[in-house]
C-alpha cells in the first residue's frame, strides 16, 4: 500500500486499532467502519495524516472498510 517506512506502517496499525475500538467512527449501514466505501477509507486515511499518494494506494487496491479493519 505504499507504506515502505516502518513509522508509516506503525501509524496505520495504531489508527486501525483506534478505529476498531470505535474511535471517531460514525455508524453507517453497518457498525463502525465495516460499511465504508473505498472513498470513505481514503478520506479517513488522509484525516489520519497519510499523504495523498499513500491514500491513493488504498483506492488502487480497492480497500473498503471491512478490508481495512482486517489489515495486519
Amino acid at each position: 500500500l505504499g507504506l515502505h517506512k516502518l513509522g508509516d506502517r506503525r501509524r496505520l496499525t495504531q489508527a486501525v486499532l483506534r478505529l476498531n475500538h470505535g474511535g471517531g467512527v460514525d455508524p453507517g449501514p453497518q457498525p463502525g467502519a465495516l460499511g465504508w466505501t473505498v472513498d470513505e477509507v481514503v478520506s479517513w486515511t488522509e484525516k489520519q495524516g497519510f499523504s495523498e499518494q499513500q491514500s491513493a494506494a488504498f483506492r488502487t487496491h480497492g480497500i473498503t472498510g471491512d478490508v481495512l479493519v482486517d489489515l495486519n
